[in-house]
């Protein structure tokens, strides 16, 4: 497949490039319900997915993710990052994926221009962690941090004790001996 017959309706009447709109509708939409929004304009979005469908034919997934990595931010930590990365995979699962954003596009059809291509519509959920917009809200919303520091008291008790020792075993743990 080349550039220009991602714009040309195959023998079955497809659009590539229609079918991505629609893609890049829902996953703006996506985001939007979740409370960001895309991190790039819906054309550059659409233009990636249509580059994805061309590199996807010819290249392994691991080597096109390496092309579109994204820099964070001024003043995204790392472990704002890993709060990120989780609040995503927490909240557009493979399930909300498929049935928010393909199911609209594709239904249960599979386009005869999929040739050649099989998962990478489950594929480009990976992506969202460059297409959606980092939101320092949703990490402070999201973030997990421990509630309190452990006393020093605390840090005496010995753990597998507790859960494995004998019944005098277990108090002297709690009584940090």
């Amino acid at each position: 497949m080349e550039y220009s017959d991602l714009w040309a309706p195959n023998p079955y009447g497809e659009v590539v490039a229609d079918d991505i709109w629609a893609l890049v509708d829902r996953i703006a939409e996506l985001a939007t319900q979740n409370g960001t929004s895309l991190a790039l304009t819906p054309a550059a979005l659409h233009g990636q997915l249509l580059q994805y469908i061309l590199l996807r034919q010819k290249t392994l997934d691991g080597d096109i993710a390496m092309r579109w990595k994204r820099s964070p931010p001024r003043g995204w930590t790392i472990a704002m990052e890993r709060i990120w990365r989780d609040w995503l995979a927490h909240t557009i699962t493979l399930d909300v994926w498929r049935n928010r954003v393909l199911a609209p596009v594709f239904g249960t059809d599979i386009r005869g221009w999929e040739a050649g291509l099989d998962g990478w519509r489950e594929d480009i959920l990976y992506y969202l962690l460059y297409w959606f917009e980092r939101s320092p809200q949703i990490v402070a919303a999201f973030d997990p941090t421990p509630l309190e520091e452990p006393t020093e008291e605390a840090s005496k008790i010995d753990v597998y004790l507790l859960e494995h020792g004998t019944s005098r075993q277990k108090r002297n743990a709690l009584r940090g001996r």
